[in-house]
C-alpha cells in the first residue's frame, strides 16, 4: 500500500478492535501493522474515516476537522523533521 510519505509498504497483519483516544473520547479501530520507523504512528484507514461522514482537510496545515460523538474534533499531523528544524 502507498503511505503518506510516497513510500510503498505492505502489511501482513491486521489488528482488530484497537482502543485509542481522540482527546477525551475513546475510539475503537481496525488497523494494519506497518513498519514506519521508531516512533509510534497511527494511520487512519479509509474504513474508519468513512464512519466520520463529512471531513474538512487542510493539507497545508496538516489538519482534519470532523464531528465525533457530537463534538468538533481537529486532528493535527506531525510536521516533517526537516520543517521542524527550520
Amino acid at each position: 500500500m502507498a503511505i503518506g510519505n510516497d513510500n510503498i509498504t505492505s502489511s501482513h497483519r491486521m489488528v482488530e478492535n484497537v482502543k485509542d483516544k481522540l482527546g477525551d473520547y475513546a475510539v475503537i479501530i481496525n488497523s494494519c501493522i506497518l513498519p514506519l520507523g521508531r516512533l509510534p504512528h497511527i494511520v487512519l484507514g479509509v474504513q474508519w474515516l468513512y464512519t466520520l461522514g463529512e471531513v474538512t482537510s487542510n493539507y497545508k496545515n496538516m489538519e482534519m476537522k470532523f464531528k465525533f460523538q457530537g463534538k468538533e474534533m481537529i486532528l493535527c499531523g506531525m510536521k516533517d523533521q526537516e520543517e521542524q528544524r527550520a
